[in-house]
C-alpha cells in the first residue's frame, strides 16, 4: 500500500516570492534560492513542485534555458559572452548544458533561427 503524501497549504504570498526569485536564471543551484528566500531547500523543492509540477532544479533549468535562447536569437552577444552573463565557468560547460537540455547546440539553436 502506498504512503499518501503529506501536501502542505501553500501561502500565496509564499508562492510569488517563489516564483519570482526563481524567475532570475543567474544561479544553477536551488541552494542559492533556498538561501534567499530563508527557507530550506527541502521545503522550496516542495513549494516548486506544489506550484508547477516540475522539480526546483527543472525550474531552474528551464528559467536558464528560456534566458539562453532569448540571447542566441535576440542579441549579437557570442557564446562566451552568453556563458559569463549567465555564471557558466566556461563556454564548453555552458555548451554541454545547452546540447544536454535542447538536444543542438547553441549554434545550433542559432542558425535555426
Amino acid at each position: 500500500m502506498r504512503a499518501k503524501q503529506h501536501r502542505q497549504k501553500i501561502d500565496p504570498q509564499e508562492r510569488t516570492l517563489a516564483r519570482d526569485t526563481i524567475d532570475e536564471p543567474r544561479e544553477h543551484q536551488i541552494a542559492f534560492y533556498a538561501d534567499r528566500l530563508c527557507l530550506t531547500e527541502r521545503y522550496l523543492g516542495t513549494l516548486v513542485h506544489q506550484v508547477s509540477g516540475v522539480t526546483a532544479q527543472e525550474w531552474i533549468d528551464r528559467a536558464i534555458i528560456m534566458e539562453i535562447k532569448v540571447k542566441l536569437r535576440h542579441t549579437n552577444l557570442s557564446l562566451k559572452q552568453i556563458s559569463d552573463d549567465l555564471d557558466f565557468p566556461n563556454p564548453s560547460i555552458f555548451s554541454k548544458y545547452f546540447k544536454r537540455l535542447t538536444s543542438m547546440t547553441p549554434l545550433e539553436y542559432k542558425l535555426s533561427s
